[in-house]
């Protein structure tokens, strides 16, 4: 078990822990070269796909990132009234799709540890402080709303409070622009190897 300090660390550094892992891959990569080792049908399946869920991750980060207020209030409606943290929701969709579009087994690695170390150890730690600040509130908003699969559709609620402002006060173009400039990269990678 991590302790406190070990839980706050990863939880403040998540961040460059992400970028850290990803740039090894990366590097890895440059190093090694792409290697194809699946036929061209498949290699342009895997990338359809992870370019779907890139996509689709920076969607539901996107969606989150102009509602929510980060650790003020509590989020409630659009994907917050399906899910407790979609921006780690929709992080993890892009990390998915960049380990397909990869491909490769030392960037699955350092996937998969971040799934087991990573967001697991912020989402304790995030929602132990909105529970020291909301109380009894956020305690009724985790009975009502599923960690990872929703447990009411509420329609309203889902297109509901969504601001651009919002989106750019939380720097979400950050997170959009980072992913394109690794998708380009990929790609030409690829290029390059082919």
């Amino acid at each position: 078990m991590l302790s406190k300090t070990m839980i706050r660390i990863i939880s403040r550094k998540r961040l460059n822990i992400t970028r850290f892992v990803f740039g090894v891959c990366v590097i890895e990569l440059l190093l090694n070269g792409i290697t194809t080792s699946h036929s061209q049908d498949y290699d342009l399946i895997l990338c359809i796909i992870g370019s779907l869920s890139i996509l689709f991750g920076n969607v539901i980060r996107s969606w989150a990132a102009g509602i929510v207020h980060k650790k003020r209030i509590i989020a409630e409606t659009g994907p917050y009234s399906l899910w407790r943290h979609p921006l780690y929701l929709g992080s993890a969709q892009v990390a998915v799709g960049f380990g397909l579009l990869l491909n490769d087994l030392f960037c699955w690695i350092g996937i998969i540890l971040l799934f087991l170390i990573v967001y697991p150890t912020t989402i304790k730690k995030e929602e132990s402080d909105m529970r020291d600040l909301h109380g009894k509130r956020w305690d009724d908003y985790v009975s009502n709303v599923g960690l990872i699969i929703p447990r009411h559709l509420t329609w309203n609620r889902i297109f509901d409070n969504w601001s651009y402002k919002q989106w750019v006060i939380n720097k979400e173009y950050n997170a959009l622009f980072t992913s394109l400039i690794g998708w380009n990269l990929i790609q030409i990678m690829g290029m390059l190897q082919g």
